[in-house]
């Protein structure tokens, strides 16, 4: 992923509130629209200009060719406080994130995150790098907005499950059994997806505890109930992989090596 430095000059007189305001709306809908990736954009200003750093999946993903509807308003937003669009500087590439997919048509991808990560929760089933939702057809309402907070969901349960002190097993139901709502958000999701991009799209169910490895290495699909263990582990991750009923999953964290 890159890191940019996103300028915004003031052409008339405005004020502070009323660009600070501008800018976060162009920001969010960048966001929702899998322009750039994260949460939190720390915003200055110094002599009249307002500056800022995101992180954008691949070098050339902020150009106006993948916008959105929601982005060009948003943009015509600034023009409407007396701001100019924005002018763009590359910092260079993001050490410390992934790289982002560059298969444009993918054999097969997965909605997948964790507590970790706020990366394309879409990625290709082959490499396992995280697809630039920009590239995709919205999924909803001419964006990615309901793919976000899903993974903003998922996430905040992970994290809840992961530090075991409050809410634990509520949290683990949403992100490792079919009948949570979550779930049920996800996988319509990627149904939504799969009928998009005509690209095979499972839902990643995680999974931890357990009697003992030998049921866990026995136990079958949730859904279908047949038989779904692979023969080798895909990326280290995946041990179950259900095919009709578009579902991976992972042998228990108690009893993975």
């Amino acid at each position: 992923m890159f890191l940019y430095e996103v300028r915004f000059e003031c052409y008339s007189d405005t004020t502070i509130s009323q660009a600070e305001k501008a800018i976060n709306g162009l920001l969010d809908c960048w966001r929702y629209n899998g322009q750039i990736i994260g949460r939190e954009f720390p915003l200055v200003l110094k002599e009249a200009v307002f500056a800022c750093r995101v992180v954008s999946p691949l070098q050339d993903s902020l150009l106006e060719k993948y916008q959105s509807n929601q982005v060009k308003r948003a943009k015509q937003g600034l023009h409407d406080v007396g701001l100019l669009s924005p002018k763009l500087k590359l910092l260079g590439r993001d050490i410390n994130s992934d790289d982002s997919d560059e298969c444009h048509t993918p054999i097969w991808q997965v909605l997948y995150t964790n507590y970790l990560q706020t990366c394309s929760p879409l990625r290709c089933g082959e490499h396992f790098t995280p697809i630039p939702l920009y590239r995709l057809p919205a999924v909803a309402n001419g964006d990615h907005k309901q793919l976000i907070k899903w993974q903003e969901d998922w996430s905040a349960c992970d994290q809840l499950q992961m530090n075991g002190s409050i809410l634990e097993h509520g949290a683990l139901n949403e992100i490792s059994q079919i009948n949570s709502r979550l779930f049920r958000r996800g996988y319509d999701l990627c149904k939504r997806l799969e009928y998009l991009t005509k690209v095979p799209t499972y839902y990643y169910l995680y999974r931890v505890g357990g009697e003992s490895l030998t049921s866990e290495q026995n136990r079958t699909c949730p859904n279908c109930h047949s038989d779904w263990r692979l023969e080798h582990s895909v990326h280290d991750i995946f041990d179950f992989k259900c095919d009709s009923c578009r579902l991976v999953s992972n042998l228990s964290w108690d009893f993975k090596s």
